[in-house]
């Protein structure tokens, strides 16, 4: 581990590029738009493939 002064604070050297990375994302996060309907996108699925909601029922009873 190779520890380095930055600030008076202690950080490892490896850190520094995982903090620019988060700190871009929260900045681009900013400027995200929501799409309309977005809560509803887990009901379309569900009403979409309505076999695949059977299928987890059937695998779940069967481990139960």
């Amino acid at each position: 581990m190779v520890w380095a002064m930055v600030r008076g604070v202690q950080a490892r050297a490896g850190d520094q590029p995982l903090r620019w990375t988060a700190t871009g994302l929260l900045e681009a996060e900013k400027k995200f738009r929501r799409i309309k309907g977005y809560q509803e996108i887990l009901l379309l699925k569900e009403r979409l493939n309505p076999s695949r909601i059977q299928q987890k029922e059937v695998r779940t009873v069967e481990v139960a």
